[in-house]
């Protein structure tokens, strides 16, 4: 069963955000009223396009200032995963997430749920480390360079 974008947000409790990232400030205004006060998780799958690494910005931290929702819980994850890799009940992949303790929780039953290993990264503050291109560097930071 499926439907236009508002009928997945009225009956989901993950709202997964995987539009490109130009297009979301947009998206998330429209379906704001459907989300604000519903304790909804938001699943932030989006990547930004950056000029150069040190201009970065982090996508969840926009959409948080747009959704201005306190009981909006939000997690970051799949952010490693590439489109050709999404082959369930095949090898497992390892996911790191990120988020919100409530939203981590849920997205790691999601991820289990089709066979992969969740790998919890701690909380939002975490979430600019994951995306692309920071992933080398936040590896490296945890296990060095071999």
């Amino acid at each position: 069963e499926g439907g236009t974008q508002r009928w997945a947000v009225v009956r989901g409790k993950i709202v997964v955000l995987a539009i490109p990232f130009g297009a979301t400030a947009e998206t998330l205004a429209s379906l704001s009223s459907l989300i604000k006060g519903r304790h909804k998780i938001i699943l932030d799958l989006t990547n930004a396009k950056y000029k150069s690494v040190s201009e970065m910005l982090c996508p969840v931290d926009i959409h948080q200032v747009v959704l201005n929702d306190e009981t909006t819980k939000w997690a970051l994850a799949y952010k490693s995963i590439f489109s050709f890799k999404l082959e369930f009940g095949g090898v497992a992949q390892t996911v790191d997430i990120c988020g919100d303790r409530d939203a981590r929780m849920a997205v790691a039953d999601l991820v289990r749920s089709h066979g992969w290993v969740p790998r919890i990264r701690g909380g939002l503050e975490m979430a600019k480390a994951l995306e692309p291109g920071r992933r080398v560097a936040y590896l490296k930071q945890m296990y060095g360079d071999s």
